[in-house]
């Protein structure tokens, strides 16, 4: 491959001076621009870093608040089954008690029947 030169070449076994300086001023142009990219970027990526941080704060107080509810819900499912519970007992102790008095009414209603027909009876005969 051939070698490209960068610079021309003196009389004298040297360079050309100007040929030098504009090279060195050419790479010192880009090292500028490279570093004014890399600030841009860096800040650009410290704001970026700044919004992930306030939305992850953000998000660990929304976390804190849903779990704070949720375990007052747990509190609130807990009571709310012991109170079902209770409930539960007494509807059927009534349900019982229901029966009790419904057979003690059916028998109440045989016993009007037997009476009115025992009544009738007696009527009859006299």
């Amino acid at each position: 491959m051939e070698k490209k030169e960068l610079f021309r070449t003196t009389v004298f076994g040297g360079y050309q001076r100007d040929d030098v300086m504009e090279y060195i001023r050419s790479l010192e142009e880009e090292k500028e621009a490279e570093i004014k990219l890399a600030e841009r970027e860096s800040v650009e990526c410290r704001a970026a870093l700044e919004q992930e941080n306030l939305l992850r704060q953000k998000l660990s107080e929304q976390l804190e608040e849903t779990l704070g509810k949720n375990e007052a819900l747990r509190r609130e499912n807990e009571a709310s089954a012991g109170e079902n519970s209770r409930l539960q007992q007494l509807v059927e102790e009534t349900e019982k008690q229901l029966a009790a008095l419904q057979e003690k009414l059916q028998e109440s209603r045989e016993e009007a029947e037997t009476a009115r027909q025992e009544t009738e009876v007696a009527r009859r005969e006299t």
